[in-house]
């Protein structure tokens, strides 16, 4: 019998409390895993940081989405993707709606949700959330 594991996901805006419920998880249920997009990987990690830093204040808005991508395919296929084949359950705050939100129509580029669901496609393939949860 082949038991996988829930995908979930804690989605919503800046400061609306997606890591304080994610916490507050953690206490209750502690053989979950946890992780973070982007994140969550050595090499999330470093991604974070550099989106996160001023080297890339001016970055054009396909190569953002991509580092998010790129970062997420990392994720899945190092945390999540084995987490959940071996039953375990998984939760995760931000995916892929926060790209949707904040690269695509945050950042006023429309154009670009055929490139997020052509790649997103092939890098979850199938790996995709269970339940996403919005913290307003």
């Amino acid at each position: 019998m082949d038991i996988r594991g829930k995908f979930i996901i804690f989605e919503g805006g800046e400061g609306s409390g997606k890591t304080t419920i994610v916490d507050r998880l953690k206490e209750k249920f502690p053989d979950i895993v946890y992780t973070q997009d982007p994140g969550g990987t050595d090499l999330g990690e470093r991604v974070r940081d550099l989106l996160m830093s001023k080297a890339t204040s001016g970055i054009d808005a396909r190569t953002e989405l991509l580092l998010f991508l790129a970062s997420r395919a990392q994720l899945v296929a190092e945390v999540i993707r084995p987490a959940l084949q071996s039953g375990k359950n998984v939760i995760c705050n931000r995916f892929g709606l926060s790209s949707i939100a904040y690269q695509v129509y945050g950042r006023q580029k429309p154009e670009l949700l055929d490139l997020f669901h052509s790649v997103s496609e092939k890098i979850l393939n199938g790996c995709v959330p269970d339940a996403v949860f919005f913290s307003t």
